[in-house]
């Protein structure tokens, strides 16, 4: 597996994160397409209107158009790897353990 290798301390996470989290399927409204598409290339922009329209806290994905810094700050999520979720949703664990 991939995450055993670049992140061998998060796969607990990954397995507890994925069985925990309610998945669902968004259709992006007319409104968040034409938006997306002001913001990144016409292919990718239905995936960027879709999370618009959910409504996510991240967006995660491998494709260098979702990675770049410039539609960042215009939306209201935040968008990295698998590996930087999984590395952001550790930090915030770890602060809500006890010492």
């Amino acid at each position: 597996m991939n995450l055993q290798k670049k992140l061998p301390g998060c796969v607990d996470h990954f397995y507890t994160l994925f069985k925990a989290l309610p998945f669902k399927i968004a259709d992006p409204d007319d409104y968040d397409l034409e938006r997306a598409k002001s913001l990144i290339n016409e292919k990718d922009a239905p995936i960027m209107a879709a999370a618009m329209t959910a409504k996510v806290g991240w967006l995660l994905s491998l494709d260098k158009h979702f990675l770049n810094e410039d539609w960042k700050g215009k939306v209201d999520f935040a968008a990295g790897t698998p590996g930087d979720f999984l590395q952001e949703l550790v930090s915030l664990l770890k602060k809500d353990l006890p010492v």
